[in-house]
């Protein structure tokens, strides 16, 4: 940002004053760019309620968690707005702790009716987050292009499945023969050959074989961290725990309209699940006993 060198320098942003890029640095696509942000204030938060810490660390976790969500704001990127907000569910509900809920709702409102005031383009953001439930009457419009797009791209993976039902057309291999399955009417100057929906690029790429074991590995590694939670006794570890749970959750949401399948983060996320699990249990596990037999004398010694 401060080079000034970034992708997708949206229009609207541009028109509105301000010089805050959908998409910056390695990322050239804004809604992966937004999941990466919320990877990085779901567990802080997790921490930040469920760990007790000195003010200062408190200060810097939240200080942390305010820029992220600041960052996902300025991405323009509903479909990780909406994963954020079911990420936070998921939580609380995992803290116990969903009286909070009516809190965030409230600072949220207030901040919302703040930044209609005092910030010009506030009004546009949240006019992107109600279009959220105006899609199906704006479906098809030239306003609503991304959304469109989407669901003839799902339409094109679903062509794809049919034709391969078992194992797929290949890993990857959607980009490459989009253009013989895209649907009547849909947007190619839209530039997008991406399905934008994970569980679409499953059954397109890998058939029904691939989407077994994808959904099978998502629940696995679901409620690996949700049946763990109530043996974890280390309370820092628990709470990173939580936070990891529902940052895997949140990804199911945003992968629903990014497709991101090969996302680093959700991979890394997923190791980090497990090696938390292991480094609690193992604190957990009672140390060896020593074999003494051969630390005995011999006799007559």
């Amino acid at each position: 940002m401060i080079t000034g060198r970034f992708h997708l320098p949206v229009d609207v942003i541009r028109a509105l004053g301000a010089n805050v890029p959908r998409a910056t640095g390695m990322f050239n696509n804004p809604n992966i760019f937004a999941t990466f942000l919320m990877t990085g204030i779901i567990p802080p938060m997790a921490v930040l309620i469920n760990y007790r810490m000195a003010f200062w660390k408190r200060a810097a976790f939240a200080v942390s968690v305010i820029v992220g969500l600041a960052g996902i704001l300025a991405s323009f990127s509903r479909s990780t707005w909406v994963a954020t907000m079911l990420g936070v569910f998921v939580l609380l509900w995992l803290s116990r702790k969903m009286k909070y809920l009516f809190i965030f709702a409230f600072v949220g409102m207030v901040a919302i009716l703040a930044l209609k005031e005092f910030v010009p383009f506030a009004e546009y953001i949240l006019d992107r987050f109600l279009s959220i439930f105006a899609f199906m009457e704006e479906y098809g419009q030239v306003g609503s292009t991304s959304g469109t797009a989407r669901v003839l791209l799902v339409l094109a993976a679903l062509g794809m499945f049919l034709e391969n039902p078992l194992l797929g057309i290949g890993w990857r291999g959607f980009p490459r023969v989009f253009s013989r399955y895209a649907p009547a009417g849909y947007p190619h100057w839209s530039q997008v050959d991406e399905s934008h929906t994970v569980l679409a690029t499953v059954l397109a790429e890998l058939g029904i074989v691939g989407f077994i074991a994808f959904v099978w590995f998502v629940l696995k590694v679901l409620l690996r961290g949700y049946f763990a939670l109530p043996q974890m006794q280390d309370p820092y570890l628990r709470s990173v725990l939580i936070g990891l749970v529902a940052t895997l959750a949140a990804f199911q949401v945003s992968q629903s309209f990014n497709g991101d399948i090969a996302n680093n983060t959700f991979w890394f996320y997923t190791g980090i699940l497990f090696a938390v699990i292991h480094v609690d249990e193992r604190s957990r596990a009672p140390a060896p006993e020593r074999d003494t037999r051969q630390e005995q004398p011999a006799a007559g010694a």
